[in-house]
């Protein structure tokens, strides 16, 4: 009774336990613990049973705290990390959009829609389809669509092409054709060929243009688009 009567008071005058560093009260040292194995003669019961399970009650929601953290951290950094995507989806639907303010296409492809089209999946879809939803392009009215391979490309007024494309760009950039304004985003897609290619500079979105793609596919860009550009080909 004598040891549990000094583990006892070592621990309410110190906040710890005989033995344990001073930086984590209230935990019982593997020193006080083969203390405890001193029976109490009278009732013949370990005498220092609550504090055993109290070190390991301790050690147990030290842990759990730990895995908690550890889990709300990751779950913050995806949530940014989506939020991030989307917005970034949102703004370069928003540049391909007013690029056509811009951009004059030859008149004998006119006809009742402005076709917008993207090869392969890309976060810009959504977003393109609530700006079609909404707005025109030489008053006619915007369809979206979605090619899976080069070989499924047909008529479209512009073509882009995301980022990680599976197909290489050649092979993209033969079926679009003239009178296709193409856009990319990847980097140095602008110098091997297509006419607008979005960068991020300093963290804000940018563009490059490539004069020849432009003339090109019989395409003329306003002076005041191609003063925006970070970078010309």
């Amino acid at each position: 009774m004598k040891q549990v009567a000094a583990i006892v008071s070592n621990h309410e005058t110190t906040g710890t336990v005989k033995g344990r560093p001073d930086s984590i009260p209230g935990f019982v040292s593997s020193y006080s613990v083969q203390e405890c194995d001193a029976k109490d003669d009278e009732h013949g019961t370990a005498v220092c049973q609550p504090y055993l399970l109290m070190y390991f009650l301790n050690t147990f929601l030290h842990m759990l705290k730990s895995i908690i953290v550890c889990m709300l951290l990751v779950l913050s950094a995806q949530m940014v990390y989506a939020q991030n995507e989307e917005r970034e989806a949102d703004l370069k639907a928003a540049f391909i959009y007013n690029f056509t303010k811009y951009i004059t296409w030859n008149e004998s492809r006119g006809g009742d829609s402005f076709v917008i089209a993207i090869i392969g999946p890309s976060s810009v879809v959504s977003p393109l389809n609530e700006i079609a939803r909404t707005n025109t392009v030489y008053n006619r009215k915007i369809i979206v669509r979605s090619f899976g391979k080069p070989d499924e490309i047909g008529y479209c007024d512009i073509l882009f092409i995301p980022q990680h494309v599976s197909f290489s760009l050649e092979s993209i950039l033969s079926k679009a054709g003239t009178g296709v304004l193409t856009i990319s985003e990847e980097e140095g897609f602008a110098r091997q060929g297509t006419a607008l290619n979005f960068v991020i500079v300093n963290d804000k979105l940018k563009f490059e243009a490539n004069i020849k793609s432009l003339t090109a596919a019989g395409l003329k860009a306003g002076s005041q688009l191609l003063k925006l550009a970070v970078n010309t080909y």
